[in-house]
């Protein structure tokens, strides 16, 4: 499989792992670092010339259309800019186009953010992890 069909299928498994999220219904601060590390991976290949511009805004209406309002009032504004200039992103190059400087820092106030946080949806996936393996180890209450 070539570099180009690689990056291609990386981005496709990050949308179908971000929709899953969604669709899950987790936290909402999973929902953004998720979002905004595909379009990481999509400026990259923008950039490399992978896949289209008409591509990659059809790649973020989907992720749009799949957020519902209950959801959607939950995340923060960087990501709701964010979705909006991923799904202009055809436009680069007219007065109306995302600027991909800004689009990047979104990305990194999301991504510091979600640091910053200390990450609570894995401290909570790892205690459930141990608790787990502490059920499992323990003996088996005889009735």
């Amino acid at each position: 499989m070539s570099g180009n069909n690689v990056q291609r299928k990386d981005i496709q498994n990050r949308k179908e792992s971000v929709l899953n999220l969604i669709r899950a219904e987790v936290e909402p601060v999973r929902v953004e670092r998720a979002f905004a590390l595909l379009i990481l991976e999509i400026l990259d290949a923008l950039q490399r010339k992978t896949i289209t511009l008409r591509t990659a805004s059809k790649l973020s209406v989907e992720i749009e259309v799949a957020l519902g309002s209950a959801l959607n009032k939950r995340l923060s504004d960087e990501f709701h800019d964010l979705v909006h200039d991923a799904i202009i992103i055809d436009e680069i190059g007219t007065p109306y186009g995302p600027d991909l400087i800004v689009m990047r820092s979104i990305i990194a106030k999301i991504l510091k953010r979600d640091e910053a946080t200390g990450r609570p949806h894995l401290k909570k996936f790892t205690a459930d992890i141990k608790a787990q393996r502490r059920e499992a180890k323990a003996p088996a209450a005889v009735a």
